[in-house]
């Protein structure tokens, strides 16, 4: 199913800089939006939308019932924990901001509450070339204690800096006027302000949150730079002050991370497609797809389905009919070994999907494809070496479309085998390279071994262009309908009334 509607409720009254904002200029870009503000609540209607996303904004209220699927995307964790708890309980998927807390979530009952880290917004959090006027700069609100006692510290040591609050383009071009920006977050957080100043592209200072997944985003030394304590934060600051080139060189880095992989856009692509998976495999909507298609399925003389897991229920005759790729979007595109990246996801990571592949992150860095379709994908995927194949989420029995345009590109797909594949002729070592149990292992192995990569590659786009184009699926289609159809050449009986098709659903 495709989401087409979002309706999105934030407040953007209190905090006009609140991650709704941000949230809901990415999503304009990609779905229709309405927003909703809390004091409105009522006049949200419970039909109409594709997803209700409910943004953290700091106020305390819920969400009418009824509104669903709806998400929730916390922020503030780390500040009002047990209120956290209570709001998220009421949500079909829960994501929070900060690592730490959608561990904790989960270990309270929250399951699954992801991992959904902040984010930039590009248009906003740009360099300006200004005149630079700080050695440092600091952006947001000034509490009483370690934040506050280390912008002293600084101040004391060097002749100028910024410390105040300011928004959006006012913000960016402070930052740019800054040699340095600093950070220290309240309670362990990996706040917007991480994200922001390095998208500026200014080298950022801040405390080190390796514990709470700061290190899987932007590495210390190579994106931003970071301290443990005061004295480490004055003599980087002073060092990174006197060495105008190192600091230019890792502040370009930051900011093409940011951009590449860190962006709002990136973020509620991962929303949608999360909504969109658990949608059919996941939480129990009203009236649910999944039930719906109990209630249509024994009415059909045959049922079709890309899903070999639902296809083990007795709801049907049930034919499973996979998904494969369209030839002419296929594009011959020779791409040098020397001029590959090493990994890419094609698909959006989130979640679970980015927490597994945590150990594989800490080694290489991985590029992920989300927005690229058509024509555009066989360039795309011949510039990287190996196409991770995600192990979540993944129904039993359950293959996705992702094998058949990886592999159909001449990709070399890297991927945990799933219950079904043998049976399309998939074999592993033969048409694409199996996953195990030590990821970081397998990748080394398979880019040491050029030749063999290209041969399963072109052995596995011979399969697939050979038996599993969509030309092909339809034929497939067409001959069971028609085995199935009476010796006399009549259609089956019509079932007097089709139940309604669920709200954004598809018959």
């Amino acid at each position: 199913m495709e989401i087409r509607r979002v309706a999105v409720i934030y407040d953007d009254r209190e905090r006009p800089e609140t991650t709704g904002v941000h949230c809901r200029r990415a999503l304009e870009s990609l779905v229709e939006v309405v927003h909703f503000r809390p004091d409105a609540l009522a006049a949200i209607p419970a039909r109409g939308f594709d997803l209700y996303l409910n943004i953290d904004d700091g106020l305390a209220y819920h969400l009418p019932a009824g509104l669903r699927p709806c998400v929730w995307w916390a922020i503030d964790t780390h500040l009002n924990f047990a209120w956290c708890r209570e709001k998220a309980a009421r949500f079909d998927i829960v994501l929070a901001a900060q690592r730490d807390g959608a561990a904790r979530l989960e270990a309270e009952g929250i399951a699954p509450a992801s991992w959904l880290p902040l984010a930039c917004d590009p248009e906003i959090h740009r360099r300006h070339e200004v005149e630079k006027v700080h050695d440092v700069a600091f952006v947001g609100n000034l509490f009483p204690g370690p934040r506050t006692e280390l912008i002293e510290r600084l101040r004391r040591r060097f002749r100028s800096m910024f410390a105040g609050r300011a928004y959006f383009e006012e913000m960016a071009r402070i930052y740019s006027a800054a040699r340095l920006v600093f950070n220290r977050s309240i309670k362990n957080d990996v706040n917007m302000r991480v994200f922001e100043a390095v998208a500026c592209g200014w080298l950022l200072l801040t405390n080190d949150l390796v514990d709470n997944g700061q290190a899987e985003l932007f590495r210390d030394g190579v994106h931003l730079a970071t301290y443990r304590e005061a004295e480490e934060l004055l003599d980087k600051a002073a060092y990174y002050l006197q060495h105008e080139a190192i600091r230019e060189r890792i502040a370009a880095a930051g900011r093409a991370e940011a951009v590449d992989r860190h962006t709002y856009r990136h973020r509620m692509q991962a929303v949608l497609e999360r909504v969109d998976y658990d949608r059919v495999h996941g939480y129990d909507a009203e009236p649910s797809r999944r039930e719906w298609t109990r209630q249509v399925a024994p009415l059909c003389r045959v049922a079709f389905v890309t899903d070999g897991g639902l296809a083990q229920t007795d709801w049907a005759n049930w034919r499973v009919l996979r998904q494969g790729i369209s030839r002419p979007t296929v594009e011959q595109v020779e791409v040098p070994e020397h001029d590959r990246d090493d990994l890419a996801f094609l698909g959006q990571l989130y979640g679970p999907r980015w927490e597994e592949l945590a150990p594989v992150r800490r080694e290489f860095r991985i590029n992920v494809i989300a927005d690229v379709f058509g024509r555009g994908l066989s360039a795309v995927l011949r510039r990287h070496r190996i196409i991770l194949g995600p192990r979540y989420p993944s129904a039993p029995g359950y293959c996705s479309d992702r094998v058949y345009v990886v592999l159909g590109h001449r990709g070399f797909f890297l991927a945990p085998e799933v219950e079904g594949m043998r049976d399309e002729g998939l074999v592993p070592g033969v048409h694409y390279a199996p996953l195990g149990d030590d990821p970081v292992r397998e990748i080394r192995h398979w880019l040491a071994r050029p030749e063999e990569r290209t041969r399963i590659a072109c052995q596995g786009q011979e399969l697939v262009l050979g038996w599993f184009t969509y030309e092909d699926r339809v034929r497939e289609l067409s001959a069971t309908i028609a085995a199935t159809l009476d010796p006399s050449g009549g259609r089956a009986a019509q079932p007097d009334r089709i139940p309604e098709v669920p709200s954004g659903g598809t018959a």
